[in-house]
């Protein structure tokens, strides 16, 4: 009986030591000012479904709006399940470390599926350098 107790705490201990604690939403003010790195992205390939504790997906960086990553391919880690070709606007923190590189967005409100004319309007900024931080447009589909 001790055993079984024991090993049912240590299970629940290890569990909890991997598991992604989601915070709450707060404002769009407060997520904007705290996370690290925003940016415009595209999904490259559809994965598979995944109910764990998040989908890797492959991933086309457009443009960084905030942070100091720069375009191009990279992966990233959300519960948001992107579909291939889809854009949308993240709100994340690149982690580069031994184990993984990738733009982690573990809440699913970091993740905003964003209109195909909308990202072209987001590039006006390298087209027309006087608008740079003076228009932002953003739209979601939901």
């Amino acid at each position: 009986m001790k055993t079984s107790i024991t090993v049912g705490v240590l299970h629940v201990a290890a569990g909890s030591a991997f598991a992604v604690f989601p915070l709450p939403f707060t404002s769009w003010d407060d997520l904007t000012r705290k996370t690290p790195d925003i940016i415009i992205a595209r999904c490259a390939v559809t994965p598979p479904l995944d109910f764990g504790e998040g989908t890797w997906s492959d991933i086309e960086v457009m443009s960084v709006l905030k942070g100091d990553t720069k375009p191009g391919v990279a992966r990233m880690v959300s519960q948001h399940w992107p579909r291939q070709a889809k854009r949308f606007l993240m709100f994340s923190t690149y982690q580069s470390n031994h184990l993984y590189r990738a733009y982690n967005a573990s809440e699913t409100y970091r993740v905003v599926p964003s209109q195909p004319k909308t990202v072209e309007l987001q590039t006006y900024s390298r087209k027309y350098p006087n608008w740079k931080g003076k228009v932002v447009l953003i739209s979601a589909q939901r």
